[in-house]
């Protein structure tokens, strides 16, 4: 028989969101005997069907509508009271029929149903039938809305979307870029110097996008390729990105002497115009300027400032001096209340900002990798710390790429402006604040490094590992040894400032690595020099007086080691013989004729 599903009696108003029907203590049976004893006459336990929210102000027809539609057809007979009266059981018969769609009515006492035709059950409702028989009672009862929302809008708890799901990015294959790459280099050697110097721009501009796409530039003779343009070309410009795009390749060229000839300068602030008066020395003695003496420079603090004012933008020492001292003046003029403020507010005491402002306008914003299309130009390489939560590291920004295969010790990068190169290698602690560079925090490479000498020598290796070491000069920024007190036969008491300058000391020394390479190298090789001063120079110390008897201390330092500095000029000098250029002419062959090509 078909069941009947019996509402709530009596009830003045429904709930739009759930019929509840009652509890009937009968037996569902076939007898027809049983049903005269009530007109409901099939035991069902209470049953609570949600259905869909409907306005209350609609008539009553539309309501009984809603309810019908949205029923689970599981029941093909259906009882629901659509006026509340004195005469309880009223009910109005509603009859669907599936052919038509239509409703009618009929009368039966004091009920009415409404007939509804079941739907064939499809596949999916076999299977859930299936599966929820396998389901214990208990587990019914639990109610699992996976579909309809909340009742409360407001109790739904958003989880957090993390941001790479946000961020739409072009996904290129490593199969594309390489095709291109291939494609571009095919292109650059052509009869028009226009075409060339557009499809170099181009080729420089994809390597810079993609550099791992060296690889595939080296397998495919791209070496050759450009390197034939350059040897061809008169063009000033195509020659600048000729040499562009081979430097971003990872080609570093031949050296210009007998050997690499490397130049380090150490950290020191105001005293590098030390290092700029002993640059004055060796230019004398040499004839030429510094970017010619040298093959590569490296810098750390102060020392990757006059790395760029003499190396990059090839200023003449003197004017590098005045230019120094400018800008000391500049940013090393301020009030000490306004400075222990910046101290406390910012961990600076100089205003961070106007040092920025500063190094953009001496330095300039071109890229580290521009700095290498002009001929004659060095090799350079600035040091950072790279302040981490577990270790402090050397950070490395260079204008050159390592060749292909080779790796270096040493995390960098060569894809940033200069200023900001050389901003992070001068960040001095409590003097300026940490500079940040994407997701890296770095702060002054004097911390961990203040002689660069060692971490000069091993990227000269990588860049050419066939070559030998012609000239390592190393300046200092001078040094002040204090006067020992004649001992009393007592311990001398040490507070805690003595402690504190005595490990700063330690970790900025500059002397441990010269006696390290000092006895590695030969003595007609490497040359350090560092000038004793008569007093102890701060980092930003400006006063007339100090810095001009700084100076004098370095020129009386000159004097006294004449000698020294006229073999380190000797050795700079030094010119190839007929093995090292027929060695040269040797390379640059096999390369012009694809033989630097790689499985």
């Amino acid at each position: 028989s078909t069941p009947n599903i019996i509402p709530t009696a009596n009830s003045s108003s429904y709930s739009e969101d759930n019929i509840i029907f009652n509890d009937i203590h009968s037996t569902l049976s076939s007898d027809n005997s049983s049903h005269s004893k009530s007109p409901y006459a099939p035991t069902y336990s209470t049953i609570s069907i949600p259905i869909k929210e409907t306005s209350t102000n609609n008539n009553n027809g539309n309501h009984q509508r809603s309810l019908l539609r949205n029923f689970s057809p599981t029941y093909s007979t259906i009882s629901i009271p659509i006026k509340q009266s004195a005469d309880a059981g009223r009910h109005t018969t509603y009859i669907y029929n599936s052919d038509s769609n239509l409703y009618g009515t009929s009368s039966s006492g004091d009920s009415t149903s409404v007939s509804v035709s079941e739907p064939p059950e499809s596949d999916i409702q076999k299977a859930l039938r299936t599966v929820n028989s396998y389901i214990p009672v208990s587990l019914s009862q639990v109610n699992l809305n996976f579909l309809r929302g909340s009742k409360n809008g407001n109790d739904r708890k958003e989880t957090a979307r993390p941001k790479w799901m946000d961020q739409k990015r072009d996904v290129i294959s490593k199969a594309s870029i390489d095709s291109r790459t291939r494609h571009l280099l095919r292109g650059v050697a052509c009869d028009s110097e226009a075409t060339s110097l557009r499809r170099l721009a181009d080729l420089c501009q994809h390597l810079t996008s993609f550099p791992h796409t060296k690889g595939a530039a080296i397998k495919c003779g791209g070496l050759g390729r450009v390197l034939r343009v350059l040897s061809h070309t008169k063009d000033q410009h195509v020659m600048e990105h000729a040499r562009a795009a081979l430097g971003l390749m990872g080609y570093a060229g031949p050296v210009s002497g007998r050997g690499a000839r490397i130049l380090t300068i150490d950290g020191g602030g105001v005293r590098g115009l030390v290092a700029v008066e002993l640059l004055r020395q060796l230019e004398s003695m040499t004839g030429q300027p510094v970017h010619k003496m040298f093959d590569f420079i490296c810098g750390v603090s102060t020392g990757a400032i006059v790395a760029v004012l003499a190396g990059v933008h090839r200023l003449p020492l003197p004017e590098c001096a005045e230019l120094y001292m400018e800008m000391s003046e500049r940013i090393f003029t301020q009030t000490r209340i306004r400075g222990t403020t910046g101290l406390v507010m910012n961990n600076s005491y100089y205003d961070s900002n106007t040092w920025d402002a500063i190094l953009k306008e001496q330095m300039g914003e071109m890229p580290l990798m521009a700095t290498v299309n002009a001929e004659d130009s060095p090799k350079i390489c600035f040091i950072a710390s790279s302040v981490e939560r577990l270790a402090t590291q050397a950070y490395l920004f260079r204008n050159y790429v390592l060749p292909y295969r080779v790796a270096s010790h040493y995390n960098g990068t060569s894809h940033c402006p200069l200023w900001q190169a050389v901003r992070a290698s001068a960040a001095a602690p409590g003097y300026f604040s940490e500079f940040q560079l994407g997701d890296l925090t770095l702060m002054d490479g004097g911390m961990l490094v203040n002689n660069p000498s060692a971490i000069a020598v091993h990227e000269a290796r990588l860049l050419w590992p066939d070559e030998g070491f012609q000239t390592v000069v190393s300046l200092g920024t001078g040094r002040c040894q204090p006067i020992e007190q004649p001992s009393n036969g007592t311990a001398p008491s040490i507070n805690w400032g003595d402690k504190l300058r005595t490990v700063i000391n330690s970790a900025t020394d500059t002397e441990g690595v010269h006696t390290i390479l000092h006895d590695l190298m030969p003595g007609n090789v490497y040359f350090r020099f560092n000038p004793h001063l008569s007093e102890e120079i701060t980092l930003d110390e400006i006063r007339p007086e100090r810095v001009t008897r700084m100076m004098q201390d370095t020129q009386l330092y000159a004097r006294q080691n004449t000698t020294k500095f006229e073999e380190a000029a000797a050795s700079l000098m030094g010119e190839k013989n007929f093995y090292h250029k027929a060695r040269d002419y040797v390379k640059k062959g096999r390369l012009l004729h694809g033989f630097d090509v790689e499985g």
